[in-house]
């Protein structure tokens, strides 16, 4: 199994991996409804969902996602858009592998628990099998939350470094 691509949190106006979370609050497509399927070694969830954290409030941005279905609900009155080849060539390489899209959800999550967000990926730190590892990367933070907004943030990437020097996943 090859490496598997991360949901992804904007924060700060910086992309994110979302390495890790705790807590309840957080929609999945199953939760609207939606069955997916893998089709690619790289997704075998067979999506990748984007959040936004605007004005210290988690936010379902949107999806990527492979179904065999054709009718899909609204969700927070948007609807999901095929995406065309053409439309995946010009876009991010993440398109090529999905065949539906959900854009601009913004969608207040009510979530109460905490996100371990993570940037600047070490190459030589590259797990292939399975999600990578939060001490893979050289930032790490814990963002706490209750009911969708923020508590507390930690900047976990000394720890992160530590556990790499012991040889260790996770923080």
């Amino acid at each position: 199994m090859t490496g598997q691509e991360p949901d992804r949190v904007y924060y700060m106006d910086e992309k994110c991996d979302l390495v890790g979370f705790k807590g309840k609050g957080i929609s999945f497509p199953i939760d609207f409804g939606i069955e997916t399927h893998s089709r690619s070694t790289n997704c075998h969830r067979g999506y990748i969902i984007t959040y936004q954290i605007i004005e210290d409030r988690l936010k379902l941005d949107g999806f990527w996602f492979n179904s065999n279905d054709n009718e899909f609900p609204l969700i927070n009155e948007v609807k999901p858009k095929k995406i065309s080849e053409e439309a995946a060539k010009q876009g991010e390489y993440i398109q090529t592998l999905f065949e539906y899209e959900y854009k601009n959800i913004d969608m207040i999550m009510n979530f109460s628990g905490n996100l371990l967000l993570a940037k600047d990926f070490i190459k030589s730190q590259y797990v292939h099998m399975g999600f990578q590892s939060s001490s893979a990367y050289k930032t790490v933070l814990k963002i706490d939350f209750k009911d969708g907004i923020i508590e507390n943030v930690e900047d976990k990437s000394k720890e992160a470094k530590k556990a790499r020097k012991k040889g260790k996943r996770r923080i």
